[in-house]
């Protein structure tokens, strides 16, 4: 199992365009130079040292060969460093400016700090990237979204998440199954969950907000209940790209307490609200074959619900708990309630 680090609630721009990402690096830039300034000025302070004495000691060999003798050498290791420094003198300037500069314990400091902050913005940038291409990748695979996928906008819906038991996967299965006897277009869904908002774009500030406010109402008014299944039906999304099997519930009251809840909150923030008259259910299949309404098989509606006679003494089968409220931004799922 791959290790992979995450950082959870913490409100962390992944999404960023190629404006905020050069205004970044000029911002790091020109950081970096500004705190590397003193190593830069001890720097040139140590090369006009050395030049000084470079012309020095070409004075002192000139007044030798003119057989003027050169005053006395007080430090007799003096010129042995003179002759050391000569020899790194023939050197570029560059490379010995680095090494007086690199000396300097502020200027160690500013490069890591430098480096990191380059490191850091080119880390958010490939994050938006890896962000955007498997929302990319998702588009491709048969489904469509209803609204294009643009940078700074978020995909966000809230819902009820299924945690379904043994005997509700094996009922999923036999009624996939006649649906699939004679062509297999019906595809099972991973995840389940009980919509309680519409799936809309959000820009990236607006997230925190609504996810306290709504978390922050649901502690309060929140409660654990029970909703049953009654039946099967077909389900289309608004584009009519992609129809689903779902599982239709009954319109328990609590359930529009809490879109209620969510509609408010959402109307405070200027969002979309749900279906004025909701239709609660849980999808457990799709498909997105064209006239996949003609390969339906007739009697569908009857042998569903002799599925459903055959597990009315599992109540796990045929309820679902509601405890667990959970937003989705983009690719992060938010617990909005604990699941007992």
């Amino acid at each position: 199992m791959a290790f992979k680090f995450r950082i959870p609630n913490i409100a962390f721009r992944k999404r960023m365009s190629w404006f905020d990402f050069t205004i970044a690096c000029v911002v790091g830039v020109l950081a970096g130079f500004y705190t590397f300034k003193p190593g830069l000025k001890d720097a040139r302070e140590a090369l006009e040292r050395r030049e000084a004495l470079k012309e020095i000691q070409a004075r002192r060999q000139a007044e030798a060969e003119r057989g003027n003798p050169p005053p006395p050498i007080i430090n007799k290791e003096k010129p042995e460093s003179v002759q050391q420094q000569s020899r790194t003198s023939n050197r570029p300037p560059w490379p010995v400016a680095l090494k007086h500069m690199w000396k300097s314990t502020n200027a160690r400091y500013a490069f890591l700090w430098f480096t990191g902050g380059v490191l850091f913005c080119l880390f958010v940038y490939s994050s938006s990237d890896s962000d955007h291409d498997e929302d990319k990748s998702e588009n491709k695979n048969e489904r469509v979204r209803v609204f294009p996928d643009e940078r700074g906008n978020w995909a966000l819906s809230i819902y009820a998440f299924v945690e379904y038991s043994s005997h509700l996967d094996t009922m999923i299965d036999d009624i996939i199954e006649i649906f699939n006897n004679e062509n297999e277009i019906w595809k099972r869904l991973v995840e389940f969950h009980i919509s309680l908002s519409k799936t809309f774009p959000i820009r990236f500030h607006h997230i925190e907000s609504i996810r306290k406010c709504i978390q922050n109402e649901l502690s309060v008014s929140m409660i654990k209940f029970y909703t049953r299944i009654e039946n099967v039906r077909i389900l289309t999304n608004e584009d009519g790209s992609t129809s689903f099997l779902v599982f239709n519930l009954d319109q328990h009251r609590q359930l529009s307490k809490l879109v209620e809840i969510i509609d408010k909150i959402l109307d405070e923030h200027r969002y979309p609200k749900y279906y004025e008259n909701p239709c609660f259910h849980v999808s457990f299949a799709y498909s997105t074959v064209k006239n996949r309404e003609e390969k339906l098989p007739k009697d569908w509606q009857e042998k569903c619900q002799s599925v459903f006679k055959q597990y009315q003494c599992q109540p796990s089968a045929m309820s679902i708990i509601v405890d667990d409220i959970r937003l989705k931004a983009g690719k992060r799922t938010y617990q909005l309630t604990k699941s007992s």
